[in-house]
């Protein structure tokens, strides 16, 4: 009888360290995912322009500890500019949107090797339209992982 409490209580207690294993791991999934999200959330630009805007640093501020945190993480930006202007002049822009997030996240002391950029200009819009509503979501950069993104929250 002494040996089934013994093997009963053992058994009970590799199914509760089963249970806080499972559960460790289902957190760390959502922090790693929670991570991803904010380390690809758009930022957006004024018209002409590629300066950060103050909702713009907070989105960026937001990126800095995931990417302390993670520094086998790599990002490249993706500068895009809405439909008005040349192409030539909407590649500029889009790079020059890109390059100021990379200077803005590197200007907290992370490495410029982490980070490469690409513009698209005009062509590859999120918003069809010629409205100002349209428009505004055009003007952003996107991130992408490029690396490190499965090693999020380990």
């Amino acid at each position: 009888m002494r040996q089934d409490s013994i093997r009963a209580a053992e058994e009970a207690a590799a199914r509760e360290r089963a249970r806080l294993e499972a559960e460790a791991a289902a957190a760390r999934e959502r922090a790693a995912a929670a991570a991803r999200r904010t380390l690809m959330e758009v930022v957006y630009f004024d018209y002409d322009e590629a300066a950060i805007r103050p909702d713009t640093e907070s989105r960026l501020r937001a990126k800095l500890d995931i990417l302390r945190d993670n520094p086998g993480v790599r990002l490249r930006m993706e500068g895009h500019a809405d439909e008005r202007g040349t192409s030539e002049y909407n590649f500029a822009l889009g790079n020059d949107r890109a390059e100021s997030v990379i200077r803005f996240l590197t200007g907290f002391g992370l490495d410029m090797g982490r980070f490469s950029s690409v513009s698209y200009g005009e062509e590859r819009p999120v918003a069809q339209g010629s409205t100002e509503e349209a428009w505004a979501q055009n003007r952003r950069v996107e991130f992408v992982i490029t690396a490190g993104g499965n090693d999020l929250g380990r």
